[in-house]
Parts: C-alpha cells; sequence; structure tokens
C-alpha cells in the first residue's frame, strides 16, 4: 500500500500532478490524461511504472493504483477545491 498525497493543478494551461508518498517528501511529477471525469495519472519509471485512474465526483474522488503487475489497490478521498 502507497500512502501519500496527491495535487493536482494547472499551469499555463496544462494540467500537472505531482505525488508526495508519507515516507518520502520529495514530490514526484506525474503525466495527466483527461477523459470527462476520470484522470489517468502515470509515472514511467524503471522499475515499475505507477499508475492511478482516478474518477472526481463532485468532492469524491476514488479510483484504483497500480504498480507495474506487482501490487495494486483503491484509492479514496475527497478533493480540496
Amino acid at each position: 500500500m502507497i500512502i501519500a498525497s496527491l495535487t493536482i493543478a494547472e499551469i499555463a494551461g496544462k494540467l500537472s500532478a505531482t505525488m508526495v508518498q508519507l515516507d518520502d517528501p520529495d514530490p514526484i511529477a506525474m503525466d495527466v490524461a483527461v477523459n470527462g471525469t476520470d484522470l489517468m495519472l502515470t509515472l514511467n519509471r524503471p522499475r515499475a511504472p505507477i499508475t492511478v485512474h482516478l474518477q472526481h465526483r463532485g468532492a469524491q474522488v476514488s479510483g484504483k493504483w497500480t504498480i507495474g503487475t506487482m501490487d495494486s489497490g483503491t484509492v479514496e478521498g475527497k478533493a480540496k477545491l
């Protein structure tokens, strides 16, 4: 399980995302793709890519995360607007 906070922001007309893990304070930049209310965040890395698929409905955010084919889990949270 990964305990982390995700920040998604619009910078110069482009969405950006950063993930900060509870055990590592250094922010990690992620690529963002949008399809309606769905967001796909990806971090390509040599070990195994991290993918976070989020669905945003009002303040509720939920979805799934995967690390390559090794591990996966669910994501739940609330958007801070």
